[in-house]
């Protein structure tokens, strides 16, 4: 979930004389957030998004698409290897897809029934619905036959579900050496079949800047269901089903 009002620099001495605001020392400069007020912020931690990308595209990418775009980097995959993406239909996973399939990577989707038209439509290309099987993990895996699909298993997987199940799962589909990556839950180490395990989170200002140039030359297009600010308890409840497809935001207007 997102905010998606503009920010601005104004002018310090005129902004100061007509309102009780604090005064921006250093390398701090004073920032007018629409129809919130102003605040404070050091110019080491903020960035011009540019202009010609709408607020509610550039929102999700300075966190959800960050995310999605380090953790890619991080894997090191090359174009033509596969990734699995576990949650590729959530505000992390559908952003993920668009990204993959901009680095020219081949897209294994994991998630719900209800996100395999979306996920399919941002261009995954093997899609599982581990709602449907009735058997166990393994069974599931055998059933989908992921390694002759992708021929050996995917080269990386990215797992953007909060849930640790989601670990053990995307340990049975992806290929000896290969990488898996984990956001914003702590893994356990597993070395049986010599996966790399790295830990990523959000990324830097500099892959906020190369997130944003493919939203900017149209490869990723972020899915977007916008709210207002009483609608939060609603989102967040949908949020918490897993009924949201995209990335909330809530909009000041």
């Amino acid at each position: 979930m997102e905010k998606s009002a503009a920010a601005v620099v104004v002018d310090t001495k005129t902004e100061i004389r007509q309102r009780d605001i604090p005064r921006p020392v250093g390398t701090e400069v004073l920032v007018k957030i629409e129809a919130a007020g102003h605040t404070v912020v050091d110019t080491r931690y903020i960035m011009r998004v540019p202009e010609d990308i709408a607020a509610e595209d550039a929102a999700p990418i300075l966190c959800a698409g960050t995310t999605a775009y380090r953790a890619l980097r991080l894997a090191d995959l090359k174009p033509g290897q596969w990734v699995g993406i576990v949650g590729c239909g959530g505000g992390l996973g559908h952003l993920a897809v668009q990204y993959a399939k901009a680095l020219e990577l081949r897209v294994l989707g994991i998630d719900s029934t209800d996100k395999e038209s979306i996920c399919r439509t941002l261009g995954t290309d093997v899609f599982i619905d581990f709602t449907q099987t009735k058997a166990s993990l393994m069974s599931m895996y055998k059933h989908h036959n992921v390694i002759r699909v992708t021929d050996g298993g995917t080269h990386g997987v990215l797992v953007v579900s909060s849930s640790p199940k989601a670990y053990e799962q995307a340990l049975r589909y992806v290929r000896k050496m290969g990488a898996l990556v984990c956001i914003g839950i702590r893994p356990e180490y597993f070395v049986a079949k010599g996966v790399r395990l790295l830990g990523s989170s959000t990324g830097t200002m500099n892959d906020t800047k190369e997130a944003l140039d493919f939203v900017r030359d149209g490869r990723v297009k972020p899915i977007t269901v916008k709210k207002k600010l009483g609608d939060i308890q609603e989102c967040l409840t949908a949020i918490e089903a897993g009924e949201i497809v995209g990335r909330y935001i809530i909009s000041a207007t």
